[in-house]
């Protein structure tokens, strides 16, 4: 009987435990107003926003202690890069090594020139990623943010964000779920940065050959580590947003659809409901379109340049293992880690356009469903027609829109620039 009365109590209580191990919440959203509010505190903290984060106060100046700490984290990474080049430029200089703390010895030179080719990559496109999320923030294009700033204030209520309840409380635990586990990943980017530093500086004991080259590691230790979270904590933090913008409108659009449904459940749909839906339908693509619209090269820089890197982070450690087992280990994992979130993201994103896809479906039994010939009926057309002529979806770029084609091909044409920028270079090796 105790036996028993224990598996009951264990199972009981780890249902919840696990839910909270992945950021799982209930229906309240008292929760996930305070997982928005520390998410936005380590925004600010970054320096990801300069704009009060999400306030998005871009018609204020930036304070003074903000545009100091912006420039000291800038100079870091500006700094690291400069050092890479050198180290590059100036081989076995003894001198150069000494001052700016040379990472890795003579004696693996290939490995060497290839680490820092790769650092110098990975650094430019990550920090051009941060002051672009800066410039867009400065010029307006992100105020879409402040509707996560309505939801830590208001909850996520249905009237404000045209949610229904079922889409609301299904929206209110991703919404914590991406949040939590977004601040979870930022602290755990802020301890690696360090581990990995160190851990790179003991691989090479050659490092602490005298006091002077403690003394300048040490230093450098600290320049490094900044820069580090400096680069990756942008690219966490807007992909987070963008991942709970991509679930608020698949679930605005749920929520039309479940709407449609209740409607059609009726016999005859009277010219009013039918103004109703329309009216909710076009306010919601409107305003979806124009957040996409302030985005779209966002998603286009993330899809391609970020994409781009991680191929090459791929090139060098999986396919030509030009790095110790260790250091090719860690950075293939960086890579496809990396290219992971961007196809699921893709994929999740496209989620919105075959959502879109599906209300013209409905839309056309609303129409016949509507037995009299008025106003409504003919902008139930319009809007048909809207969807018809694939206008309606989440830009990337000038290119198109995200559909699930794009998110299988996406992954397949990184794969085909790998294999032709492996035989490129192999073809050059051996003219060479």
């Amino acid at each position: 009987m105790i036996a028993k009365l224990k598996s009951s109590n264990f199972r009981q209580h780890l249902k919840p435990f696990l839910y909270k191990l992945i950021g799982w919440t209930g229906e309240s959203d008292i929760e996930t107003r305070k997982a928005l509010a520390r998410f936005d505190y380590f925004n600010q903290l970054f320096l990801v926003s300069l704009n009060g984060g999400l306030m998005q106060e871009y018609d204020r100046p930036i304070t003074r202690r903000v545009w100091i700490a912006n420039w000291i984290a800038r100079i870091s990474v500006i700094y690291t890069v400069i050092r890479m080049s050198l180290f590059i430029c100036y081989q076995g200089n003894a001198k150069i090594d000494l001052y700016l703390a040379n990472l890795i010895p003579e004696d693996v030179q290939p490995m060497k020139t290839a680490f820092f080719i790769l650092t110098n990559i990975t650094f430019s496109v990550l920090f051009l990623l941060r002051e672009y999320i800066h410039y867009i923030e400065r010029a307006g294009y992100l105020i879409s943010f402040r509707f996560f700033l309505d939801i830590r204030i208001n909850g996520v209520s249905c009237e404000r964000t045209n949610l229904n309840k079922r889409c609301g409380q299904l929206f209110n635990k991703i919404c914590h779920l991406l949040m939590i586990n977004g601040i979870r990943l930022l602290i755990v980017v802020c301890v690696a940065a360090f581990l990995v530093i160190i851990s790179l500086r003991l691989y090479f004991p050659g490092n602490f050959a005298t006091k002077m080259h403690v003394l300048f590691v040490i230093l450098h230790i600290t320049i490094e580590t900044v820069a580090l979270i400096t680069i990756f904590s942008p690219l966490i933090n807007i992909g987070v947003y963008l991942w709970t913008i991509a679930a608020l409108t698949t679930a605005r659009m749920d929520s039309i659809i479940d709407q449609i449904k209740y409607c059609l459940d009726g016999s005859n749909l009277s010219q009013a409901e039918l103004r109703r839906i329309n009216y909710q339908v076009i306010y919601v693509l409107n305003d979806i379109d124009k957040s996409c619209r302030n985005m779209n090269y966002l998603l286009l820089y993330l899809d391609g340049l970020i994409a781009i890197e991680a191929d090459i982070m791929l090139l060098f450690a999986l396919i030509y293992k030009l790095f110790p087992n260790v250091i090719s280990k860690l950075i293939s994992f960086g890579g496809i880690t990396i290219h992971f979130f961007l196809v699921i993201g893709a994929y999740w994103a496209s989620s919105y356009y075959v959502k879109v896809i599906s209300v013209h479906g409905y839309y056309t039994k609303l129409i016949l469903n509507t037995r009299t010939i008025c106003p409504a009926r003919f902008k139930a057309l319009e809007i048909q027609d809207r969807i018809n002529g694939n206008q309606t979806g989440i830009l990337i770029g000038d290119f198109g829109l995200i559909t699930p084609e794009f998110a299988l091909i996406f992954i397949l044409e990184n794969i085909n620039f790998i294999m032709l920028l492996t035989c490129n270079i192999n073809s050059l090796v051996e003219i060479s």
